[in-house]
């Protein structure tokens, strides 16, 4: 089983807390847990494995937009990808 957790920058502190706990109950289970978070979520990190990725390159941006859905990017412009990459943050 694998449990993925996006955008934890914005949990409250009690969403937090619950989760911390709920996954304090999973270390002896078989299950992934995938948190993802824009900024540092120290709570989660202690004795556990944390991989910090780098944000996406302008070009690994537009591959995966072109990649998923229908919107295949080859209609947009150089401009709405580097938008889309500032916006995002990568």
């Amino acid at each position: 089983m694998a449990l993925l957790l996006d955008d934890l920058q914005w949990a409250d502190a009690d969403s937090r807390e619950t989760i911390d706990r709920c996954l304090a109950r999973l270390t002896d289970s078989a299950v992934l847990v995938v948190v993802a978070s824009r900024t540092e979520v120290a709570e989660f990190v202690d004795a556990r494995t944390a991989e910090r990725l780098p944000p996406l390159t302008p070009e690994e941006v537009r591959a995966l937009i072109g990649s998923i859905g229908t919107a295949k990017g080859d209609e947009w412009s150089d401009a709405v990808f580097a938008r889309i990459h500032q916006v995002t943050e990568g």
